[in-house]
């Protein structure tokens, strides 16, 4: 059952604000290739959500049955960063995102961002784009946390921020790690499909309910609140 009341709503942020995942795995692969760690293309829609650090460490985990180096996970993710930051679509918003802020905005629920980035580059968009709405102390970070997702800890740090019931909040993700955790942390979780990840694997890993893009999420909000 759906919250009847709300005050708190928390988003993700790259699959959900904005429409990075494709930048995302192309970097990745550039980098995977320049490393020599085996990975296919779809595998990082599912490592979505999760310290870009913890993917380095499965992946070479898993192609060289060992654990890398602190400081080559560091070389690695430093090379996957500026493959990413180098592109030119990493600003573009993933369509009627900014509905559902204003939405949530005009109901004077208490907005907040909980990503496993720590980008600063990446924070700064967000700020650009969604400042009138987000406040820079209503943004949990991977930095932020001990775990990431699919930890619930990034979740509950995000209710702590308003002091919120997870009965009283509405989480919207779009990747199963990220659905993990809200659904962990106890949050009413909507996922919508803005990637490849086909809706009965979204329900799979905890999603409330799955919307195929923002408008229906906008309809459906506006019908039940």
């Amino acid at each position: 059952m759906y919250p009847k009341e709300v005050s708190t709503i928390l988003f993700d942020m790259d699959g959900v604000l904005f429409n990075t995942m494709p930048v995302h795995v192309s970097s990745w692969l550039e980098t995977t290739n320049n490393y020599g760690l085996k990975a296919e293309p779809e595998e990082f829609y599912l490592f979505e959500g999760q310290p870009g650090r913890e993917t380095i460490r499965h992946l070479y985990l898993r192609t060289f049955q060992t654990e890398p180096p602190q400081h080559l996970v560091e070389e690695i993710y430093s090379y996957k960063t500026s493959r990413f930051m180098e592109s030119a679509d990493v600003n573009t918003l993933i369509p009627g995102i900014t509905d559902i802020f204003e939405f949530a905005s005009q109901k004077r629920w208490n907005i907040g961002v909980v990503t496993g980035s720590s980008q600063r580059a990446s924070l700064d968009k967000l700020k650009h784009h969604f400042g009138g709405y987000v406040s820079t102390s209503h943004i949990v970070t991977g930095d932020d946390v001990k775990r990431g997702k699919p930890s619930p800890e990034p979740y509950q740090k995000g209710m702590k921020m308003f002091e919120a019931l997870p009965e009283e909040t509405l989480v919207i993700e779009n990747a199963p790690f990220g659905i993990q955790s809200a659904s962990s942390a106890g949050a009413y979780t909507i996922a919508v499909a803005t990637g490849p990840i086909h809706d009965e694997v979204l329900r799979e890993n905890g999603a409330d309910r799955v919307f195929p893009d923002m408008p229906a999420l906008k309809e459906w909000l506006q019908s039940h609140y």
